[in-house]
């Protein structure tokens, strides 16, 4: 029999039958407006999976990574039962499974991409993209963290500017001030926000959350006016020595923009700065 968590009337217990990954934190499901975590329990052994509501008649991970973990011994029931409550409530799923924690659930068509993991004990960058960030060197360029409410701001605008000129479909924009609510739900010890600049002048900037072994690049935004300078390169090397920094394992750089493209340029972009990948499976 299946039970349900809510993220911000049962946050303890969810927290504490989650890993320290903050995608399955319900801090993170609260940022997004709520969300649940199912659990299946049997024998003292247990499958949990966070979810919150998308569009109507949909759920599925907070942006962007989550899965259901747990023993493999349940997998089945578990299928069988959230499956179930999902046909008599009239939901369809949508799941992108956790790079990091291996999901103990094994489903049928599920889907795949490639993407960059930057392993920090053995980092190794192209020489072209050595080259870009010793460029931005020479021409000034400074990334900082910050988390002061003008700098929330102007990287959220920046960020919509962005997807509004790459006409991104509509998953990948947000409402406004949720960036602020993920930085101020999951705090300084699982997120950070970091602001590039060109001689003073803001060029970039990212969002990443982590936790004691992974940190994930995960929104990044430019105003794009000197590409040529290398300000977005020097951004991604800025967060990579901060994450060694911090004694972390990985950094999950993510993947491209079409996963069937080979010419797919910011996945090479991504690939400069380390030769590893991991495949990303998810299912609908």
């Amino acid at each position: 029999m299946l039970r349900f968590l809510d993220a911000v009337t049962d946050a303890d217990e969810w927290e504490a039958l989650v890993p320290k990954d903050p995608h399955f934190s319900p801090a993170y499901y609260r940022a997004f407006g709520g969300g649940k975590l199912v659990v299946c329990e049997k024998d003292n052994k247990r499958i949990i999976q966070p979810f919150r509501r998308q569009e109507p008649g949909w759920i599925g991970n907070a942006y962007n990574f989550g899965g259901p973990l747990g023993a493999f011994y349940l997998a089945g029931r578990f299928v069988e039962e959230f499956d179930k409550w999902k046909t008599d409530n009239g939901l369809n799923e949508r799941c992108t499974i956790t790079p990091f924690t291996t999901a103990s659930i094994l489903r049928k068509d599920l889907s795949s991409r490639d993407t960059v993991i930057v392993d920090l004990t053995a980092i190794k960058i192209r020489p072209t993209t050595r080259h870009m960030i010793e460029k931005a060197q020479r021409n000034a360029v400074s990334t900082v963290m910050v988390d002061d409410h003008q700098n929330i701001s102007m990287f959220e605008d920046m960020y919509h500017a962005a997807m509004d000129k790459k006409g991104a479909k509509q998953h990948w924009k947000y409402p406004p001030g949720t960036f602020a609510e993920v930085l101020r739900e999951l705090g300084p010890k699982r997120s950070a926000l970091f602001m590039t600049t060109i001689k003073g002048i803001v060029e970039s900037g990212c969002i990443v959350i982590f936790d004691d072994k992974v940190c994930y690049y995960h929104w990044a935004a430019t105003y794009g006016r000197r590409k040529e300078v290398g300000a977005n390169h020097f951004q991604v090397w800025s967060v990579i020595n901060w994450a060694k920094d911090k004694s972390l394992s990985y950094v999950h750089l993510g993947g491209g923009l079409n996963p069937n493209n080979l010419k797919d340029g910011l996945l090479n972009f991504k690939k400069g700065f380390s030769p590893f990948t991991r495949k990303v499976f998810s299912y609908v």
